[in-house]
């Protein structure tokens, strides 16, 4: 088994994107910077979660996730491409609005990162993250 498959079991992560880069970063920061080693030379441990060989399958279930959370908002942004790129473009600009996937992705990361220190995941109501991570069933896997 890979590094990355090792801490995807650990962590029980499917269906959380970017809640493994979090805790990689924070837990890689503070070992390496600890022996010594410049910010830096740390960028390969940066991207953890695009290296996993369930990524495709994890980033699909964290998008249900984030649609049964915010149903009608994902609806919303999962339209813009019949829209056309324009629209998008337009809607980004004036509503300064990242899609609901991503923003979560970065609570995902934010939340990895305050675990890997012993903190509690942030509270960000409906769609606050419980440790350890609720399950998400890996038929896709």
């Amino acid at each position: 088994m890979t590094e990355t498959g090792r801490l995807y079991e650990k962590l029980g992560c499917f269906g959380y994107c970017g809640f493994a880069d979090g805790y990689v970063v924070s837990s890689a920061f503070s070992e390496d910077l600890a022996n010594g080693t410049k910010p830096e030379q740390l960028q390969a441990k940066r991207d953890y979660c695009s290296q996993c060989p369930l990524h495709k399958k994890c980033w699909e279930a964290h998008k249900d996730r984030v649609r049964a959370v915010f149903p009608e908002l994902c609806a919303y942004v999962d339209s813009w491409p019949e829209r056309g790129i324009e629209f998008t473009k337009r809607h980004q600009r004036e509503f300064g609005m990242v899609d609901p996937y991503l923003a979560a992705f970065g609570g995902n990361l934010q939340d990895g990162a305050a675990v890997a220190c012993g903190m509690a995941p942030k509270d960000r109501r409906a769609a606050t993250l419980t440790w350890p991570l609720k399950p998400i069933a890996r038929e896709r896997a």
